[in-house]
């Protein structure tokens, strides 16, 4: 069969890795180029799942040699559709760049797979742009930078010692969470402190168009701001910088954004249409996962969309369609329970560092105050 995978990114290339083994490939991409540097880690259980499907043939050697060096560990973006598009193109197939999507009317294969991401034009064109259980889970403050390549990953220990101090000072942002990963080379790491932010935070951080990708905040900026919540997250980062530079790094090009972390679902993931065209969705335009999941949710998808197309006959297919479905919505829920529970300790954790902070102020302040006022100080 001849199929159309819209989305260049590592699901989309991903699929068209499994898919290439039995059928013609299109990718159609609509950035020129790459420009996402951001890491994601890649879970061993994942990488399991997907070796244990790759065992059909040695076909996929070359997919599982990558795929092993990747488990469990965090790897950027770039990275990976870079090595994924050297794959891709060694099974042969064809990826077109600069294409962007207004219609299904310029596609002639009969299978079309949205895997475009959240805002995904094929959801949209097909399934409609409402999507089911919508969740802002949380909020979030993502400090992006560049860092020498021998900086060194902070350790448990390190992140909770200065989450304990973030709250000491009674901050409703007292947990932090390191991602830092190779750009390209071993001389570079691109590095992402995620501070999860009440909502109050994140409408200070993007009033009048600021701390979004395109118009990011800088240190300096944020210093100027007149908040006390913004002081408290600026002391977070600082604090931060301080542990960067015991680890041999320091900050480079850094950018402040304020992002929702939202999990949704599609109302659908596949549609028969009136010509007979068969349209899937997978990854992020099937369902959005957050606390880097998504990555992992959607090449776990990648595996079934690839069964699911490897039926010959027209009735095993339909069957093969609805599991597929079905395999989504519950993959999703699973996820999503998971994230939920995760979601709830770092709000009980932060809840947590937060009162042991004010009740230790809180005892050393009646404790100087004390010594002071018996004259022993």
């Amino acid at each position: 069969m001849r199929i159309t995978i819209v989305g260049g990114g590592p699901v989309g290339l991903f699929l068209a890795c499994l898919l290439s083994y039995q059928h013609r490939v299109t990718i159609l991409e609509k950035r020129h180029e790459r420009k996402r540097n951001h890491s994601l880690n890649i879970s061993k259980q994942t990488i399991d799942v997907i070796n244990n499907y790759l065992q059909i043939a040695s076909y996929f050697d070359e997919l599982k040699q990558l795929l092993n060096q990747w488990a469990n560990n965090s790897i950027n973006t770039i990275d990976i559709e870079n090595a994924l598009t050297s794959v891709a193109n060694n099974y042969g197939v064809t990826i077109r760049y600069g294409i962007e999507i207004i219609s299904l009317d310029g596609i002639d294969d009969n299978i079309i797979i949205g895997a475009d991401g959240a805002r995904s034009k094929i959801r949209s064109l097909i399934f409609g742009d409402e999507v089911i259980d919508k969740h802002n889970v949380q909020y979030v403050a993502q400090v992006k930078y560049q860092t020498p390549g021998h900086t060194r990953p902070r350790l448990s220990v390190s992140a909770i010692c200065y989450s304990f101090l973030n709250g000491l000072s009674g901050s409703d942002m007292a947990a932090d969470f390191e991602s830092l990963a190779p750009v390209n080379d071993s001389f570079r790491k691109s590095g992402t402190l995620y501070v999860p932010i009440p909502q109050s935070v994140y409408n200070i951080l993007t009033t009048n168009g600021k701390g979004n990708f395109n118009n990011p905040w800088s240190l300096s900026e944020l210093a100027i701001v007149d908040h006390q919540q913004i002081a408290k997250l600026l002391r977070i980062i600082n604090r931060y910088e301080f542990s960067l530079q015991w680890r041999g790094g320091w900050f480079e090009d850094v950018r402040v954004t304020a992002i929702p972390l939202t999990i949704y679902r599609s109302s659908d993931v596949v549609r028969i249409l009136d010509d007979n065209k068969l349209v899937m969705l997978c990854g992020d335009s099937s369902s959005g996962m957050i606390f880097e999941r998504g990555l992992n949710k959607g090449w776990l998808e990648t595996v079934k969309c690839a069964q699911t197309l490897s039926v010959d006959r027209a009735d095993e297919l339909a069957i093969a369609l609805t599991e597929y479905s079905q395999y989504c919505k519950l993959l999703y829920e699973s996820e999503r329970d998971k994230i939920l529970i995760k979601h709830n300790k770092i709000q009980a954790s932060n809840q947590t560092i937060n009162v042991a902070g004010l009740l230790l102020t809180g005892g050393l302040g009646l404790l100087f105050g004390s010594l002071a006022s018996s004259k022993l100080i």
